[in-house]
């Protein structure tokens, strides 16, 4: 709210004319969302992995991924979402008639099949990732 707030006296002083974030995962660029009354500029997040559900495709517990959100998402990307306030990365599946299917990379993890009644966002596709070899 503090953060709202201060966005509003930017904007109605003249000073400030785009509000961009950076480094934010998608909750927190959620909760600014819910919040502030300006329309937020962002086009890459970056976010630790703390499930294997896409082990398959290389993306293990405790990698880093960038993810932009200016990319229009094509079928095969692998995506984050958010699917009634939970975030999640799966690969993006789409079928006839535009039907939405998330692809979980491990057989421990079932596939989401989106419906309408469900709040789902994609938030940005997955560029690249950074694998740690060493834990801390």
């Amino acid at each position: 709210e503090e953060v709202a707030e201060a966005f509003t006296i930017l904007e109605t002083s003249g000073k400030v004319k785009y509000f961009g974030v950076s480094n934010q995962n998608p909750m927190q660029i959620e909760l600014l969302c819910k919040f502030v009354k300006q329309k937020i500029h962002f086009n890459q997040l970056q976010l630790s992995i703390t499930n294997t559900g896409m082990i398959d495709a290389g993306i293990k517990s405790g990698d880093i991924l960038m993810v932009d959100t200016s990319v229009e998402p094509v079928n095969g990307d692998i995506v984050v979402v958010s699917i009634d306030n939970h975030s999640t990365v799966k690969r993006l599946k789409i079928q006839d008639k535009g039907k939405v299917v998330l692809l979980a990379e491990n057989p421990e993890y079932s596939s989401i099949f989106i419906t309408k009644y469900m709040n789902f966002q994609i938030l940005g596709v997955v560029m690249t990732g950074i694998h740690r070899y060493r834990k801390f």
